[in-house]
């Protein structure tokens, strides 16, 4: 049978053994399923996808097992569910349908384990009397005003921003501007702090040193090449860069290493930064 090579582990396959993307990338049968099942669990990776471009459920359906589809699906509902809601036992947390809520009472209750949820506060419901204002909440939001962290709109997670500008990318996928909590490019914010572009400089700078000792001028040439791309798409593509010309290998990104086998990095064509093959074809 005539055989592809895989875009990820570089072997030849048997092309009833292979996938073609609409990109045009070609999988194996292990690293397209196994694209899959990191879906369910990281949901930045949700839905599956090679170059931007989602990778359907019925491309690899012939690969997969009646139990592995169902549990996809089930988790494409949960992923793609706005402000979802999980049960509140402290071992459980399943997700539950929306469809599930009381209307009457604003409580629902676990399909896995039978435990009742208030809808409002996501703790336990208050069975006989209205939601109160939830404490371990407000503790949150007044920790995170002491250290100026912000809130994705999206999924409601707490983001904090160590370096860098101010447009973040949630785990969620959602974007916003880290000054107000808005969605990215719907506010007047500035973009950028200065110290944490100077912060920024100096890890590349730092991150670049087996290259050799860095000029005299090399943060600053960081700092202007982060100010001038603060806000790259990375649609120029990604460039493959040696190890052994100097080149830091983990994944700034997912923070990954490439692995022993792989002698490269993929950085940016535009802006420094430097990803795993993984990241840069199904995150990115």
């Amino acid at each position: 049978e005539p055989q592809r090579v895989c875009l990820v582990c570089f072997e030849p396959k048997p092309i009833s053994d292979t996938i073609l993307t609409e990109c045009g990338h070609i999988y194996c049968r292990e690293h397209i399923v196994e694209l899959f099942e990191h879906s369910m669990i990281d949901r930045e990776l949700f839905p599956p996808r090679c170059c931007t471009q989602e990778i359907s459920l019925e491309t690899i359906r012939h690969f997969l097992t009646d139990d592995f589809i169902e549990r996809y699906l089930e988790k494409s509902v949960e992923f793609t569910t706005d402000n979802a809601l999980y049960c509140c036992g402290r071992n459980c947390s399943a997700f539950i349908h929306p469809s599930r809520v009381n209307a009457d009472t604003g409580t629902v209750i676990c399909p896995k384990c039978g435990m009742e949820t208030c809808a409002t506060c996501r703790q336990e419901a208050h069975i006989g009397s209205l939601c109160p204002e939830d404490p371990n909440a407000q503790a949150l939001q007044e920790l995170a005003r002491e250290n100026g962290w912000q809130q994705c709109f999206s999924c409601r997670n707490m983001v904090e921003l160590s370096h860098g500008c101010y447009h973040m990318t949630c785990r969620c996928t959602a974007q916003f501007c880290y000054v107000c909590g808005v969605e990215w490019k719907h506010c007047n914010c500035p973009q950028w702090d200065e110290n944490r572009l100077v912060a920024q400089g100096q890890q590349i700078v730092a991150r670049d040193a087996g290259r050799g000792a860095p000029g005299p001028n090399a943060v600053a040439e960081a700092v202007r090449d982060l100010r001038d791309n603060h806000d790259c798409e990375h649609r120029n593509g990604f460039e493959r860069v040696y190890r052994n010309q100097g080149f830091g290998t983990n994944c700034e990104w997912c923070d990954h290493r490439t692995g022993a086998y792989l002698p490269w990095i993929w950085q940016c064509a535009v802006c420094p930064l430097r990803v795993c093959n993984s990241c840069r074809l199904n995150r990115l």
